[in-house]
């Protein structure tokens, strides 16, 4: 590592990374985010660094959250299978719990697809 410059760069890199996560925090938009960050003096590619560094980390967390609900909405489809099986055997309407378990957990299975996706 050179001494000076890149010290400076380091520096840099960890104000912006850290300004970047309080905006995000707060719930700003990645497009307020590189507007803001474009006003700090720094270097393009730290700049782009940081901003690849910052919407990688928003991925992951999307990925996440998209994950827990596919399993929620499949775990409502599940339940709702195996009560229409059960109801179906004791001759009650299975309508409700058919049609409401299993609408129910493809609407938030797609919300889980959304967020990866997005």
């Amino acid at each position: 590592m050179q001494s000076g410059e890149d010290q400076n760069c380091h520096e840099g890199y960890d104000e912006l990374l850290n300004l970047a996560h309080e905006l995000l925090e707060k719930g700003k938009s990645i497009e307020f985010i590189e507007k803001e960050l474009k006003t700090q003096q720094h270097s393009n590619d730290l700049f782009l660094l940081v901003i690849k560094k910052v919407k990688l980390e928003l991925h992951k967390k999307d990925l996440k959250e998209g994950r827990v609900y596919i399993l929620v909405g499949c775990v409502f489809m599940i339940v709702g299978f195996v009560l229409t099986c059960i109801k179906f055997y004791a001759n009650e309407s299975i309508n409700l719990v058919m049609y409401g378990f299993t609408t129910f957990g493809i609407m938030i299975l797609f919300y889980g697809l959304f967020k990866i996706f997005n």
